[in-house]
């Protein structure tokens, strides 16, 4: 029997019952994914500030069943599909997010958070474009499934305990996310961050043939040139990386730009950020697999990396 989607487009109102975490019809088992950790699935999550439905990915780490008393940091991933599930992924490779961060367990690098992956839809570079969908976006993370999150595991509250990843234009929207709702997001990995997106690639997106004359200067620089700060109260914590084949060949003119950008606007490498360059890696989910223990281990430090130049540089709360 096909699991039934919810009636009301507000998750809000979206009963218990209808949530509960079920693979669908269409889904591979989760139990079948040999995935470290517990993976489930909420189906056809609907929004009302978006006009399409999207799975989400629920995974909860080893040992979230066996102390009831324990709290978790959440992580708000994006492309959802592609982090835990070979059989899903885009280019059948997955992140391997359930396997980096039971290494940190095991090694004590890592706090292990609940990581929600949010499947991407046909509009995907729009909702992830700060410039065009992205704030509703943001408004169906922050108003409608974070509230569910929260009702539904043992999460730590607050902005210290919450994340936000992605690549590519996943990456644009996490850094967005952190910039303009730090009070809700104070963790955030920018994994090969399609900074260079433009007027041009926004048309595009759009579905329409850009203007003759359209800019095709990054959007991100452009804020910066028309006096944009990087003003976020409190500080977030932000992790980049690129690498130097193909597409993320394109990434370090921009990516140093934003960072010098940055440290103007107070954020202090190292301590609140950090800008990694991967020489030889490619933009893929292989690429990002191979470091995304990096990003998590400086998001969700463990015991054993405590004291290590790349900390905090405030309090998680």
């Amino acid at each position: 029997m096909r699991t039934p989607r919810p009636a009301l487009a507000c998750l809000a109102a979206v009963t218990a019952a209808a949530l509960a975490a079920a693979p669908s019809d269409e889904l591979p088992d989760p139990k079948e994914a040999d995935v470290v950790g517990s993976l489930s699935y909420w189906k056809d999550v609907p929004s009302k500030h978006l006009a399409q439905r999207r799975h989400v990915s629920i995974w909860l780490p080893p040992g979230y069943e066996k102390d009831e008393s324990r709290r978790y940091p959440v992580l708000y991933a994006h492309d959802g599909q592609n982090l835990f599930d070979p059989r899903l992924s885009f280019t059948k490779v997955d992140w391997g997010v359930d396997e980096a961060i039971a290494a940190g367990i095991k090694d004590g690098t890592i706090d292990p958070p609940i990581v929600i992956g949010i499947w991407n839809t046909p509009d995907r570079r729009r909702e992830y474009c700060p410039w065009d969908l992205g704030p509703e976006y943001a408004k169906f993370i922050i108003e409608e499934l974070m509230p569910e999150v929260n009702r539904h595991f043992r999460t730590r509250v607050g902005s210290g305990s919450t994340g936000t990843m992605g690549s590519s234009m996943g990456g644009l929207i996490s850094f967005w996310l952190c910039w303009k709702h730090p009070d809700r997001f104070g963790l955030g990995a920018c994994v090969s961050t399609h900074f260079p997106f433009s007027a041009v690639n926004l048309a595009k997106a759009q579905g329409k043939d850009p203007a003759p004359g359209t800019p095709e200067t990054p959007l991100i620089l452009a804020d910066i040139e028309g006096g944009a700060r990087f003003n976020a109260d409190p500080r977030p914590r932000l992790w980049f990386d690129y690498g130097t084949v193909n597409l993320d060949a394109s990434y370090e003119p921009v990516q140093k730009q934003v960072d010098a950008w940055l440290e103007r606007s107070g954020m202090k490498p190292g301590t609140d950020f950090v800008s990694r360059k991967y020489e030889g890696a490619d933009h893929n989910e292989a690429a990002w697999r191979s470091r995304v223990g990096d990003a998590l281990k400086f998001l969700f430090p463990g015991k054993m990396a405590a004291g290590k130049k790349e900390g905090p540089s405030r309090k998680l709360r």
